[in-house]
């Protein structure tokens, strides 16, 4: 593909210098051959040799140059940055397959967002690597949501989600330091060689567990409210009877109040 690039390079570049650029007839100037001779010929074998340099030449020794720059400059930094996007990419899909060409547009938007970090950070990254990865699901949150118009995977609010829970915090525990201080070459992190994260470290697990203390504390509130409930309708209920109970005492005591007036009465008489 490259060979077919150079050769047509080379043949569009010779027909260009051997058009001349002033139309001459009988030693004058012909303007309007000229234009013509422009218009056809000479622009668009500029504006092809032009196309055929920038993604023969330049974009292939711009690449180049790029892929030198991460392997000598920030090769440490990618390392535990790899580290990180295989843990990220855990929390969005789970145990589900990934499409390896959307992984690899995504972690070239990663890997610029660690870059920009990188540039911007006095400390070093063994020092500082929870300030690090903060950083970059701060700038990457940003990215994705200017970049991406259709987000069915949802990345964005998950990595919101993983920001407001600092969850990512268990991901700079031992394993993952350990893997970032290692030699291990960046483009060589996959998810075989990631720990895996324990289950209570998930976000998964954290939401599960939320809902779960959410509907505890609902059917908690609920039974409360039943037994005041029940308490308020339990204390009324002897309050009734020994209400009932004093007044039948009273009627019996004056029926026998007034038995005994009778009595007296007709003694008397």
């Amino acid at each position: 593909m490259k060979i077919r690039y150079f050769l047509s390079l080379f043949l569009f570049y010779a027909t260009y210098k051997h058009t001349t650029n002033i139309v001459k007839c009988d030693a004058y100037s012909d303007l309007a051959a000229t234009t013509a001779l422009s218009t056809v010929i000479r622009d668009p074998l500029s504006m092809s040799l032009k196309d055929l340099y920038d993604h023969g030449v330049k974009v292939p020794i711009t690449d180049i140059i790029n892929k030198l720059k991460k392997a000598v400059r920030y090769k440490k930094i990618l390392r535990w940055s790899r580290i990180w996007w295989v843990l990220l990419v855990r929390e969005i899909v789970g145990n589900n397959k990934v499409e390896e060409a959307t992984e690899c547009i995504l972690r070239d938007i990663w890997d610029q967002c660690t870059i920009s970090i990188y540039n911007n950070t006095l400390y070093s990254v063994e020092s500082k690597p929870i300030l690090f990865l903060h950083g970059i699901l701060n700038e990457c949150k940003n990215s994705f949501s200017t970049k991406l118009r259709h987000d069915p995977g949802l990345i964005v609010s998950k990595i919101d989600q993983i920001l407001k829970s600092q969850i990512y915090r268990f991901w700079v525990s031992e394993p993952y330091l350990k893997l970032g201080r290692s030699n291990t070459f960046y483009a060589n992190i996959t998810q075989k060689n990631v720990p895996l994260l324990p289950k209570e470290c998930t976000l998964k697990h954290l939401s599960s567990y939320m809902e779960e203390k959410l509907k505890s504390m609902e059917s908690k509130k609920n039974i409360e409210s039943g037994k005041y409930e029940f308490d308020v309708d339990s204390e009324s209920a002897p309050n009734d009877a020994y209400t009932e109970y004093e007044d039948d005492q009273s009627e019996e005591i004056l029926n026998d109040q007034l038995f005994e007036d009778q009595e007296t009465d007709a003694n008397g008489a």
